[in-house]
C-alpha cells in the first residue's frame, strides 16, 4: 500500500483501517479532508482495496478542486471509481500508455 499521495497542493497520508473501524463505520474507507488522511481497509481482496482507494482519492479531488459538495458526490465518486478500476483491469495496455504519457519530465 502506498504511504502518501499528492492531491492538488496537499499531501495526503494513506493509512490502513483495522477491523474495528470497518465495523463501526460500515464502510471500506474514508477520506478525512480536513486532516488530509485517506483510510482504507487493506485486508480485503485486491480489487476491493483498489476500488476503495480510488474512491477515496476521488473524494479528495472533489474537495481539493472545489467541486460543490452535494448529495450527488457519493454516487458520482462511487460510479467513477468502480468504472475506472474495471477499465484498468480490462485495458492494461491503455493504462500503461497513459502512465507513460503522463510521466513527469526529468
Amino acid at each position: 500500500m502506498i504511504k502518501s499521495l499528492r492531491i492538488g497542493y496537499r499531501q495526503y497520508q494513506v493509512k490502513a483501517w483495522s477491523d474495528a473501524e470497518l465495523l463501526t463505520t460500515e464502510s471500506y474507507g474514508q477520506c478525512d479532508k480536513q486532516r488530509a488522511i485517506i483510510y482504507v481497509c487493506t485486508h480485503l481482496d485486491d480489487d476491493l482495496v483498489a476500488d476503495t482507494l480510488l474512491h477515496e482519492i476521488l473524494h479528495a479531488i472533489w474537495h481539493e478542486y472545489g467541486l460543490q459538495d452535494d448529495d450527488r458526490e457519493e454516487r458520482i465518486v462511487h460510479t467513477l471509481a468502480s468504472g475506472f478500476i474495471q477499465v484498468m483491469k480490462d485495458n492494461p495496455n491503455a493504462i500503461r500508455y497513459l502512465a507513460k504519457m503522463s510521466k513527469p519530465e526529468a
